[in-house]
């Protein structure tokens, strides 16, 4: 039965606990418990916000064990955070760990411009101001602002009320000193939300972060810039990453150091920098050992236990995907299924690989709809994972086919699948010999489980 422990339960019997299990957070004891299973996550519950569905969610009271299985982490009651502003503690305040603040100054100007000396910011980043005194008409303290590319320089830029939208005018006086806090990572990105413990006092909150918890082993080179080689990664440009090594990593990259990932990003590389959207670091000298790369959350000061509670998305509206997660957020649906591949000609044998709107940086299973049609043939087509190895479709292997007994006309088949994503948020797909101009295929996706929660990943 595995790693189990015994809890007290209201009428006075004991149960024993799995990871995995599901528990009304009533009937947990509140005292005298040494530690929760291993990997243990019960309630936690995430939703949309019901008076900010753009940027909040509400995280209801539950339970864990932090991702070392050190410590209990227990939240007594539901708490609603705000993915546009940078991490404060309590609820209805902001969750993101990565944030920079600097003073700065406004033109009163059509367009407005404002200058932050080095601000390293890109088109589409958020940004949020606040002031001493009376910001320039048209500039609202607090208002989530989005940098566009229009007049972006090192030193300078230009904002919008909506990302690629048109540029802020600004009219009238201003007075005071203006700050404005940018959150570099913020936008349509798949972000992770972690249970947070201060052991010294036991306060338990919530924090978002592009990290997503991996930790494995990677190559880098020694060149400008230099480049890191892990394969599937995941990682999202402005990830924080962290090396260790066996031996000795080459000089430019320093042990224990916080990096962050930066373009170009492929599916098995990356650049990194020193700073979010920073210049690419480059590498002299030589290297030995072996050299891992972590991606960890930047906890506030005096946090030291985490654990990720589930999965996240921000779709092409800037927005948080609207849907409903259950089980402890071991499964999300969609309010409305986003249809990731239109009706599209098969036009070879291939194997394809089909980005579906699911989290990227973890292994979830999609649960998506597969359509296919034929004009005057029969079509047969193998969806896989991206792990499993890739084998050729056929009449005898086959997820889904079309049926032809003769004759003209089309026919057509539709079915509801499920496949373990890689951490690009891909399923692979192939068609066989029959298929051509006539045939057609659609996938759409309608959520995803989050299944690596009951491994405390």
């Amino acid at each position: 039965m595995g790693n189990v422990t015994p809890l007290k339960i209201q009428n006075g019997r004991e149960k024993q606990f799995q990871s995995g299990d599901v528990v009304d957070p009533a009937f947990l004891p509140t005292s005298g418990i040494t530690a929760f299973p291993p990997n243990f996550i019960n309630g936690l519950l995430l939703s949309n916000n019901a008076g900010d569905t753009t940027n909040s969610c509400d995280i209801a009271a539950g339970n864990c064990t932090d991702h070392t299985n050190a410590k209990n982490i227990v939240s007594a009651a539901l708490s609603a955070k705000n993915s546009a502003k940078a991490w404060a503690l309590g609820s209805s305040a902001g969750w993101m760990d990565e944030s920079r603040t600097s003073t700065i100054t406004a033109t009163i100007a059509s367009p407005a411009v404002v200058s932050w000396t080095a601000h390293g910011l890109i088109a589409g980043n958020a940004v949020v101001f606040s002031t001493t005194g009376a910001l320039p008409t048209g500039i609202t303290a607090g208002t989530i602002y989005y940098v566009i590319s229009a007049g972006l320089a090192t030193n300078s830029f230009e904002i919008s009320a909506t990302i690629g939208g048109s540029a802020v005018n600004t009219s009238g006086t201003q007075s005071g000193t203006h700050t404005a806090v940018a959150l570099p990572g913020f936008g349509n990105n798949t972000y992770f939300p972690y249970a947070i413990l201060r052991s010294d006092t036991g306060v338990v909150d919530n924090l978002l972060s592009l990290a997503t918890g991996l930790s494995a082993t990677a190559t880098l080179t020694i060149a400008s810039p230099c480049v890191v080689t892990l394969a599937d990664h995941g990682f999202q440009v402005g990830t924080p990453v962290i090396f260790t090594t066996t031996g000795t990593l080459p000089t430019g990259i320093v042990a224990g150091t916080r990096y962050y990932v930066n373009a170009p990003v492929t599916t098995s590389t990356f650049n990194i920098a020193a700073t979010i959207n920073g210049t690419s670091i480059n590498t002299t000298g030589s290297q030995s050992g072996t050299h891992t790369v972590s991606s960890t959350p930047l906890l506030p000061t005096s946090y030291d236990f985490y654990r990720r509670i589930g999965s996240l998305i921000r779709g092409g509206s800037n927005t948080i995907l609207n849907g409903t997660w259950y089980d402890s957020n071991r499964r999300f649906d969609l309010n409305v299924p986003i249809n990731n591949l239109p009706n599209s000609a098969i036009a070879n044998t291939s194997a394809n690989l089909q980005v579906l709107t699911l989290p990227v940086g973890i292994y979830v299973e999609a649960l998506f709809n597969i359509s296919i049609s034929a004009s005057s043939t029969q079509i047969n087509v193998l969806v896989t994972s991206p792990q499993q190895t890739d084998t050729a479709a056929s009449t005898t292997i086959r997820t889904i086919s079309t049926y032809f007994s003769g004759g003209g006309g089309t026919t057509s088949a539709s079915q509801d699948i499920t496949k373990v994503t890689n951490r690009t948020g891909q399923i692979r797909w192939r068609a066989d010999s029959n298929a051509g101009p006539t045939t057609t295929i659609g996938i759409t996706s309608f959520g995803y489980k989050d299944f690596r929660l009951n491994d405390g990943a």
